[in-house]
């Protein structure tokens, strides 16, 4: 896409591979745009490269890890940390306990106000999913809080609702439809900040 005369990539790719049985392997690109006002007007763009691990503990426990590495278009980058305890609670039901943490760090603090851009920052959230499947279509949903931290202020609540549907309406073609509310950042330069978006997906295989 060109923006505020820069062509910057847009896309995903993810490749996955499970040497044995209950362990699999995650390699994740991504581009996209930062779209604050400031960074849209400055055409800013980033890229982010990861590796993960999944690993089941038995029948219900699994734990899975994340390290990536995300550059800006401006000079700025990010080391990121994430990892997650899953607890299948009710396997009946596809209801899961979750206890989440994220935390990246900064490489270029001054950023002119482009967007949010601590120098550290962590969150933990506590998250209560479901997964069911139902008349050929799978429903999934989370709810989350937890706190979330950045130098020198004291901690914040957070938030999280998400709420997915996918089926197929015609031959191999799929549907997907979802919507997230997320609240956090709560500090003085970005007061209260929640964003909200809903989205539609069209799955064509060839």
């Amino acid at each position: 896409v060109r923006v505020s005369g820069h062509l910057r990539p847009l896309g995903d790719a993810s490749w996955r591979l499970v040497p044995v049985a209950g362990t699999a392997l995650d390699l994740t690109a991504s581009a996209d745009l930062v779209e604050t006002p400031k960074a849209l007007d400055r055409g800013i763009g980033y890229t982010l490269l990861a590796a993960g691990l999944e690993q089941q503990f038995g029948e219900r426990f699994t734990v899975t890890g994340l390290a990536g590495w995300q550059t800006f278009s401006d000079g700025n980058a990010r080391p990121h940390v994430r990892a997650r305890l899953i607890w299948l609670a009710v396997p009946d039901d596809g209801i899961t306990l979750q206890l989440r943490y994220r935390q990246y760090a900064t490489r270029q603090t001054d950023v002119d106000g482009a967007y949010f851009n601590p120098e550290d920052y962590r969150q933990w959230l506590g998250v209560a999913a479901i997964r069911k499947r139902y008349a050929g279509w799978i429903f999934s949903g989370a709810l989350g809080a937890g706190p979330e931290f950045i130098t020198g202020a004291e901690a914040h609540t957070t938030y999280l609702a998400q709420a997915r549907a996918e089926g197929v309406i015609a031959g191999n073609v799929q549907l997907a439809l979802h919507a997230s509310y997320n609240q956090s950042v709560g500090f003085i330069d970005s007061p209260d900040y929640a964003y909200r978006i809903f989205g539609v997906t069209l799955i064509v295989p060839f």
